[in-house]
């Protein structure tokens, strides 16, 4: 039985004419390339050269901005220099200015006490004028007393220009009983005597309220 099932293969025969699989992949030709045509070889030299013009443009604009920013930056060091320069000579003026004012307050202080000073001593010429007015009456000696009395009219004349207003009525009161005294020396040498005792603490009253500037 297995005689009669077994026939002869027969080997497999090949068409001619049909390539193999195998035969086919190896017979492949890669495809020739295609030549770059000239616009295209004209648009990348015009990119190139537009890529490098942008390049030197910018190294240019980069060039130029640091030529123009170092003038700036010395004009602004230059400037704050002088803003520095200006600063302390202000400073400076404003210290003289200072010192001025307070030279200027202390001269006034100083010309104020000057004053003070001045009438104070008119006012004790005065009072030793009444105490010499009221010696003279003693010795019963009139032309001196009136002589006495006649230098104190002129102090407190004097006086009349210098003081401060709020005193002027007191130095009024004083020259109205320096006038009444003057009167009575001739006739009545004891009232003479009283109202030279009261132009005394007058002055004295006067005095004190000058002492201060």
């Amino acid at each position: 039985m297995a005689e009669m099932n077994s026939e002869p293969q027969k080997p497999i025969e090949e068409t001619p004419g049909k390539p193999t699989l195998s035969a086919e992949k190896g017979n492949q030709v890669t495809p020739p390339k295609k030549k770059e045509s000239a616009a295209s070889r004209f648009f990348r030299r015009v990119l190139r050269w537009a890529l490098g013009i942008l390049i030197l443009f910018g190294l240019g604009m980069i060039t130029a901005l640091y030529l123009w920013f170092i003038p700036i930056r010395q004009a602004n060091a230059a400037l704050n220099q002088e803003l520095s320069a200006a600063k302390e000579q202000i400073a400076q003026l404003q210290q003289q200015l200072t010192d001025q004012t307070v030279l200027q307050k202390k001269t006034q202080q100083e010309v104020e006490l000057l004053k003070v000073a001045d009438n104070q001593s008119q006012i004790k010429s005065a009072q030793f004028e009444v105490a010499s007015a009221r010696i003279a009456l003693y010795q019963n000696d009139l032309p001196q007393a009136l002589t006495a009395l006649e230098n104190v009219t002129s102090i407190l004349t004097s006086l009349q220009a210098k003081i401060p207003q709020d005193q002027q009525a007191r130095l009024a009161d004083l020259q109205a009983r320096l006038d009444l005294a003057k009167r009575e020396v001739k006739d009545n040498a004891y009232a003479a005597q009283s109202d030279l005792d009261v132009l005394t603490q007058g002055l004295n009253q006067l005095s004190e309220m000058l002492v201060s500037p």
